[in-house]
């Protein structure tokens, strides 16, 4: 969004992107253009705080995951060592116990 000053009077255009263009719209000038102008700028404050929301919480997501991930390998050592201690031993990737 940009104020674009012409033959003396300033107007307010919106660029969209077109593929690989970035194209001008004409909005207008005077009241209605503020108006636009402050509309657009309170939108793109909204969109800037939702997404810092969103990393927040995608950071504090991949916090709890490795806390998650670590619990997990805890545990899983925990119960290979008491399969180790009841007699038992991985064959292939599987608990088994001695044969005779």
């Amino acid at each position: 969004m940009a104020w674009e000053k012409r033959g003396g009077h300033l107007y307010y255009y919106k660029k969209k992107r077109l593929g690989n263009r970035v194209v001008s719209q004409y909005v207008g000038r005077g009241s209605v253009a503020r108006f636009a102008a402050a509309f657009d700028s309170l939108t793109r404050s909204k969109r800037k705080r939702i997404r810092h929301h969103e990393i927040k919480l995608l950071n504090e997501s991949k916090e709890t995951d490795k806390h998650y991930f670590s619990l997990i390998d805890i545990s899983s050592n925990i119960i290979d060592a008491i399969l180790l201690i009841q007699g038992l031993h991985k064959h292939k990737g599987e608990w088994r116990g001695k044969r005779g």
